[in-house]
């Protein structure tokens, strides 16, 4: 499959509102860690009481999920690129997409690869990166690179949209949440939460990781 609809989630307990949340994956519902792919839709709780439609989308197979067995956690898998796979499962599921008002991306290069690909025919798309939804897990591919190393890393800047994502907040927001690498999924998705609910949109679409979906 190209895509894969979340299942119907479930109301959160938080808060007074909450946000609908719908999941798709570049990758096959059933090889999630081999393939890039996850499908879970639960519903995110807000404060606010607000409603937001919550899209999330996981990255295409990267190059560190198809590591020979003992190798993934060595150097050369730091913040690791998707696959030819992954790029094509990224391409699939762009003629399926519907335009979000705004895209939140991880700033791992898998996710930025995926989100620039995914959302290629939209040119006035807004798109912001954020730290506060690389995935978690102290392993080399989940490093992330400085914003002045992606911004040089010559496959990125070939990418479609890729000069249009807004790091602007990239390096208050890491100092916020300290050592991105360390936090529980529990922190996480909190913090996620937290930075929906000061957004205007209502209809939003996330390409990140497992965590958050």
């Amino acid at each position: 499959k190209g895509s894969s609809p979340g299942n119907r989630g479930r109301k959160g307990e938080r808060g007074s509102g909450s946000s609908s949340s719908s999941s798709r994956s570049p990758g096959s519902a059933r090889r999630r860690e081999e393939n890039g792919a996850g499908s879970r839709a639960p519903r995110i709780a807000l404060r606010s009481g607000s409603k937001k439609w919550i899209t999330c989308i996981r990255h295409g197979q990267s190059q560190a999920q198809t590591a020979i067995r003992g190798e993934r956690r060595t150097s050369r898998y730091l913040d690791a690129p998707v696959t030819g796979k992954g790029l094509q499962q990224a391409k699939n599921l762009s003629d399926r997409v519907e335009k979000p008002e705004l895209v939140v991306v991880s700033t791992l290069t898998r996710a930025l690869q995926t989100a620039c690909l995914v959302f290629k025919k939209f040119k006035d798309l807004k798109i912001i990166a954020t730290p506060i939804v690389c995935e978690l897990g102290k392993i080399p591919e989940n490093t992330p690179r400085s914003i002045e190393e992606l911004k040089k890393d010559y496959n990125l800047q070939m990418l479609p949209g890729f000069d249009r994502i807004d790091f602007s907040n990239v390096s208050a927001e890491m100092k916020m949440i300290g050592e991105s690498r360390s936090r529980s999924s529990e922190q996480a998705c909190l913090q996620f939460c937290n930075w929906l609910e000061k957004r205007p949109e209502r209809v939003i679409t996330l390409v990140g990781h497992s965590t958050f979906i």
